[in-house]
């Protein structure tokens, strides 16, 4: 899902992420599907032995890019238009990710799933791994081992009784002194449900955020641990930053850099925003745009690295400034994640896209 920063950081990050890529961001201008959990013994057909970096043994993945779909049902009505351009990609899918449950400090679940939906992966053979957040961003269940152990259990029993093909852990707005526990619950919780031939997949904030929101994540211990990471290559600039790309071409490039170090290309999946943000000029506070919602009017101009944006005024005279992603800027996207060899792409969120969005996925994956 879209990551959320830390907020009493969030101005001294964008200063000092701006003051580092400023020449980049020129440059380069919350819910990817993956295959079932491979046998322990053995690497997938599709990847392929790379040079070892920081005494790593690293693979690639050579096939075409698998895709993950997160979606939230809760902001989502009606639910049969926004799932047509699903129903209509769906051999593209290889997970659907809904927004369905919050973990609480005591290691309880909130159930938000919905019978419907169910129905509807199981009319259109879509596995679906909902995603476990952590309730109000608490870093309790992960500090409390015997809450961390309840949580575990309760994730499992969810998987169990509802058939999912597997979880993906969504835990932000943690404190760096939670490193060490959400590793040892990804862990734990891969072990178990590895065990029932079930996948695992933990959300992490890239590297290159410098509020400290990235901390609690070791890159190495949950990419061992997790069947795939999904790299949140989103939000370099949102509500609280200054205008400017969701996604610098040259930015989503260091930071998967940066990811791949530490964890095997083929079990990383490159986040692709489907929305935009709208600023008032002289203003952070923007608001967020769906892709489909982009207007028809203005004339859209481009970075070189192709990223979309317009200027407009509005109806009481202010000028706003609004920058996005685009059917044409993911390409370039998809093609980093092609060269680095990683599994797939990780759509936020359907709902949000266009045809033409689903359109270059399918013809550059």
């Amino acid at each position: 899902m879209r990551f959320q920063a830390r907020a009493p950081r969030v101005g001294l990050a964008i200063l000092l992420a701006a003051a580092l890529l400023l020449g980049a961001a020129c440059a380069g201008g919350r819910t990817a599907r993956k295959t079932p959990a491979q046998p322990k013994t053995g690497r997938p057909a599709t990847s392929a032995t790379l040079p070892a970096r920081r005494g790593q043994t690293t693979t690639r993945h050579t096939g075409p890019l698998r895709v993950l779909a997160f979606y939230d049902d809760q902001y989502e009505k009606p639910r049969g238009q926004v799932l047509a351009l699903v129903r209509q990609n769906r051999d593209l899918i290889s997970y659907l990710a809904p927004f369905w449950y919050k973990v609480n400090a005591d290691g309880s679940l909130v159930d938000m799933s919905e019978a419907d939906l169910k129905k509807f992966a199981r009319d259109n053979k879509i596995r679906l791994q909902p995603l476990f957040t952590n309730a109000g961003g608490n870093n309790t269940v992960l500090l409390d081992p015997a809450a961390r152990a309840k949580a575990v259990e309760n994730v499992v029993a969810a998987v169990q009784k509802n058939g999912y093909a597997g979880a993906s852990v969504d835990f932000q707005l943690l404190d760096p002194g939670a490193r060490a526990g959400l590793s040892a619950f990804v862990a734990a919780l891969s072990q178990r449900l590895h065990a029932l031939g079930k996948v695992v997949t933990v959300d992490v904030i890239p590297a290159l955020t410098s509020n400290g929101a990235q901390s609690a994540y070791d890159y190495a211990a949950l990419g061992k641990s997790a069947d795939q990471v999904v790299l949140m290559t989103y939000d370099r600039h949102s509500e609280g930053s200054p205008p400017g790309s969701v996604a610098p071409l040259a930015w989503v490039d260091a930071a998967v850099r940066e990811a791949i170090a530490a964890i095997p290309p083929d079990k990383v999946i490159l986040g692709l925003a489907a929305y935009g943000y709208d600023w008032p000029q002289g203003s952070t506070q923007a608001r967020s745009i769906p892709l489909k919602n982009i207007p028809k009017g203005p004339q859209i101009r481009r970075t070189p690295a192709g990223v979309p944006y317009y200027t407009y005024v509005a109806a009481d005279g202010t000028r706003h400034e609004v920058w996005f992603e685009d059917a044409t800027s993911i390409v370039k996207k998809i093609q980093i994640a092609k060269r680095y060899g990683l599994h797939g792409l990780a759509i936020w969120r359907v709902g949000y896209e266009t045809a033409a969005f689903w359109s270059a996925i399918r013809k550059n994956r």
